[in-house]
């Protein structure tokens, strides 16, 4: 059964749609699995079904590789993107050609879907809005990005001509699992038979088990090994620039080298290494990530710089505090807007006397005091969590 476009189900408008969405989390526990979401997409006619999806997971730059790709591809055909989290607008969440999708598209097809919701998750329920806009405006090829992990998450509904793991380091081990062979084979999930699998990953442990994961589904291996230059800031996002060709050209498309090179060259993305006057921020969220960061700034940045720091508390945020502490020379911590955030006094116990610091619990006083700590001639870095990122953009 499917619902059609007028019926607004009660009237909802946009921003009572976010107020949904956003609530609807609150009585639930963690428990991961598609059933929900194949549930959903049957009701709403399976759209998912229709597309021609390139899956893009992995630790860190997952968020990268799928812009780079979106914008390579873009150059020839529609192409849907699906990223999470947002930083400042829901609407980055859904895009097309690299342009977000308006709030009549996104609200149009909640519309379509709210009515058949039972107990899918917030990330479920946008998952399944994503692959029916995609659907309905008929884009040639869908970017999706997997939220967590991959054999499990909501994206992983889909059967993608091309899969892409980024690479693979220690993160959310509540729930990946507590050593990298675990976190690998999780991500090692979305890995479909007889489809190409493109990774960045160095690590020989993580490729062995991409690649014996691979061999079992009868799948090929690309080890994506040359760099390219992007508009992104930092070495490793000429990393991601190589995976994203690489995966680009394991769909059989062709692309002249000049429109890569062009396309990439272009790229809309938000928070990574992203300045505006004397203040940088980047999403940074986990240690691999704090450790690019900073590999960034030692090579980089000459001036003093006052870091304002929130991490959420599943984050290995002990690793992270200790690699900022190497290139920082003040700390304001603060806390994300979000309910797993963590306390700041407990990373200032942590931190100790190892480096001048205070304490913000609220976001705009701690970058209010990191301005005025900071002077006309220093860094601000605001880092730690794209919920503080996305809040004080």
């Amino acid at each position: 059964m499917f619902i059609n476009s007028d019926a607004t189900h009660e009237g909802m408008d946009y921003e009572g749609m976010l107020g949904y969405l956003y609530n609807i989390d609150a009585e639930k526990k963690w428990n991961f699995g598609l059933e929900r979401t194949e549930k959903l997409l049957e009701k709403i006619g399976n759209p998912h079904l229709k597309l021609k999806v390139i899956h893009v997971t992995g630790t860190n730059g997952k968020g990268s590789v799928c812009a780079m790709i979106s914008s390579i591809m873009g150059r020839k055909y529609s192409v849907g993107m699906f990223t999470s989290p947002h930083l400042v607008s829901f609407n980055e969440r859904f895009a097309i050609n690299q342009k977000e999708a308006s709030n009549d598209e996104i609200l149009e097809v909640f519309n379509k879907v709210r009515p058949h919701i039972t107990d899918q998750t917030f990330f479920e329920i946008i998952t399944c809005m994503a692959f029916l806009l995609f659907s309905e405006k008929n884009v040639d090829y869908a970017v999706m990005e997997v939220g967590l992990g991959g054999r499990l998450d909501a994206t992983n509904v889909s059967m993608p001509i091309v899969s892409v793991i980024t690479m693979v380091d220690y993160e959310h081990t509540n729930i990946l699992g507590t050593t990298l062979e675990e976190i690998t084979t999780e991500k090692c999930g979305i890995i479909k038979p007889n489809t190409g699998v493109v990774t960045g990953a160095r690590n020989n442990i993580v490729l062995d088990i991409i690649k014996k994961t691979a061999e079992l589904r009868g799948s090929k291996v690309i080890v994506a090994d040359k760099n390219y230059r992007t508009n992104l800031l930092g070495d490793y996002q000429e990393i991601n620039a190589g995976i994203a060709v690489e995966a680009v050209k394991a769909t059989g498309l062709i692309f002249s080298e000049r429109d890569i090179k062009d396309a990439l060259m272009n790229v809309i993305l938000k928070g990574r290494l992203y300045y505006r006057g004397n203040v940088l921020f980047d999403v940074a969220h986990n240690p691999s990530g704090v450790s690019c960061l900073v590999d960034y700034l030692k090579k980089n940045e000459k001036r003093h710089i006052v870091a304002v720091f929130g991490v959420l508390n599943d984050k290995d945020w002990k690793s992270m505090a200790d690699k900022l502490v190497e290139c920082a020379d003040y700390l304001v911590l603060t806390t994300p807007q979000n309910q797993r955030a963590l306390e700041p006094k407990i990373v200032s116990d942590y931190i100790g006397s190892r480096i001048r610091h205070r304490v913000e619990n609220e976001p705009l006083a701690a970058f209010d005091a990191a301005k005025k700590i900071a002077g006309k001639d220093s860094l601000i870095l605001v880092t730690g969590s794209f919920y503080l990122v996305g809040s004080l953009l």
